[in-house]
């Protein structure tokens, strides 16, 4: 609606039964030229990136497709006009000497309020069962079960419902035991705090170097600052969000060396997720870079030795 008044376009649909060759025609160039205006105002007058454009794209197609499919109307062959651009978010995850540090360093939670202690709870424990934040705030003690004298974490993903089973460390277990008796697992934080004081709990920990930021508008790169007037980068711990907490999970058991389907079914990821491979490529860049390290610190040592 706002694209229409903004630049005079009217939208029309329509039926299939009224379409001849010269029709069709007619309302294949409306479409295209519709495609044309659109993605120009949402690039242009907007200044969204590919990534939302993307997301409209696909909107438009399903609505397509549901037009056609359910009622009749629009030629099915027009959703093939509205290109779908794809952005690569860069991925943010905790190492695992940072997940770690946030573990067992106990002088670290000692310097802690106790609102942050709460929200590193939820950060380590989030980081080792690869939940999604709505689906892990959201956990109480009858996601757990004991089997052989083992405890384990039952979730049921309500973005895919798949089912997923996580075998709970000692470390998570005293954080389970510290919260016992309250309505949920964790200490219950809306999304949106767990990201603002988690990126609090980061910069406590001194994990403030600076990150360059990329987005892409058109299939390009652009480089995105916290202060775009002054041109200052953001620090690792800005980019922080609760997605960090999955992101890290996943991440951590295929750089240890966890098959990736045992993986994707603790993440709870649907079988050829375009998603899941992303992190199966950054996890073989994180191992790529480890290794490199190491090469270089082998090569420093037979120097030495010469």
């Amino acid at each position: 609606v706002e694209f229409c008044e903004a630049q005079n376009f009217q939208l029309r649909l329509p039926s299939n039964r009224k379409l001849n060759n010269r029709r069709y025609r007619a309302e294949k160039r409306y479409w295209k030229k519709f495609n044309f205006r659109f993605t120009d105002y949402l690039y242009d007058k907007k200044d969204f990136y590919d990534n939302y454009v993307g997301t409209l794209m696909k909107q438009l197609n399903c609505f397509f497709k549901f037009q056609h499919d359910e009622h009749g109307f629009i030629e099915n062959r027009f959703r093939q006009i509205f290109f779908v651009p794809k952005d690569e978010i860069q991925i943010i995850v905790l190492t695992v000497e940072r997940h770690r540090f946030l573990i067992y360093d106990k002088e670290f939670e000692s310097n802690l309020s106790e609102k942050l202690k709460r929200i590193k709870d939820i950060y380590v424990f989030g980081c080792w069962v690869a939940l999604r934040v709505s689906d892990l705030v959201n956990l109480t003690s009858e996601n757990l079960h004991i089997s052989q004298g083992k405890t384990y974490l039952d979730a049921w993903s309500k973005k895919t419902h798949r089912r997923t089973s996580v075998l709970m460390p000692q470390h998570l277990m005293k954080i389970i035991e510290k919260y016992r008796g309250e309505k949920y697992l964790l200490p219950h934080y809306d999304p949106v705090y767990i990201n603002l004081y988690g990126k609090e709990l980061m910069e406590k920990a001194g994990w403030i170097e600076t990150v360059v930021k990329y987005r892409q508008r058109r299939g390009i790169n652009i480089q995105i600052y916290k202060d775009p007037i002054k041109k200052i980068h953001y620090r690792f711990c800005d980019l922080v969000s609760s997605h960090i907490m999955r992101r890290t999970a996943i991440t951590t058991l295929i750089s240890l060396g966890m098959k990736e389907n045992m993986v994707r079914i603790i993440s709870g990821h649907a079988p050829n997720s375009n998603n899941f491979y992303r992190y199966v490529s950054y996890a073989q860049t994180y191992i790529d870079k480890a290794m490199t390290d190491f090469f270089k610190k082998m090569e420093e040592e037979g120097r030495k030795s010469v």
